[in-house]
């Protein structure tokens, strides 16, 4: 995965935590309003499903953002 930060292409998992969710909450912030909302119900619902099962898991909205901006990315990558 790759992020682009001030015209440099860098991989998201040389970023920090707090840098990741950054770029990943600004790449959110350029998306339709209606896809932005369905994003926040996919975070919330894999949170909600995950404690469904597991249920003293810790497993915050961040670590769901994270999983879903990976599948997105993945999901991508496979129709180009």
């Amino acid at each position: 995965m790759t992020v682009t930060i001030e015209r440099h292409q860098t991989d998201l998992r040389l970023l920090s935590l707090q840098d990741r969710r950054e770029a990943y909450l600004a790449a959110k912030e350029k998306l339709s309003e209606e896809d932005q909302q369905r994003i926040d119900k996919m975070i919330h619902d894999l949170v909600a499903a995950v404690k469904a099962k597991h249920t003293y898991c810790q497993f915050p909205l961040e670590g769901a953002m994270e999983v879903i901006a990976a599948l997105g990315i993945f999901l991508n990558r496979r129709k180009t």
